[in-house]
């Protein structure tokens, strides 16, 4: 192993399927003389931002109660869908069945007590479309 191996820190810029843009410090940038469209051999190592986890962690931590996670549903709960006490807008929006009464679900009062909204579909069905008008 080399005993001039240095490690520095970069932030993740920006990905997409065949690229990753990382923003380098300028000391690095000197320290490496580094140039513009020029290619260089690096290796990279990823490090995980725990700070979601801890924030997620500590939010499930501090529950009073579970019941907004798991709500008790030995009965299947009813998704209050009627067109008449509804917006006259769902209506006309391009949703199919299923994605009204999600549309519902996820607008209703709260104290109507449902289990969370599970919205599964394949990429290709509309979900992005159906999230967005929900939105």
């Amino acid at each position: 192993m080399e005993k001039n191996r240095r490690a520095y820190e970069a932030l993740l810029e920006a990905k997409t399927k065949k690229e990753i843009y990382i923003r380098l410090s300028r000391q690095t940038v000197l320290e490496l003389n580094l140039q513009a469209d020029v290619d260089v051999p690096l290796d990279i190592q990823f490090q995980l931002n725990r700070l979601p986890f801890c924030e997620m962690h500590y939010a499930i931590d501090h529950l009073v109660t579970f019941e907004f996670l798991f709500p008790n549903v030995i009965n299947e709960p009813t998704i209050p869908w009627s067109p008449t006490t509804q917006w006259n807008e769902v209506s006309e929006m391009k949703l199919n069945i299923k994605q009204k009464e999600a549309l519902v679900a996820i607008t209703t009062k709260i104290d109507i007590i449902l289990p969370p909204v599970l919205i599964i579909a394949s990429y290709y069905l509309g979900i992005k479309l159906a999230i967005g008008i929900i939105i």
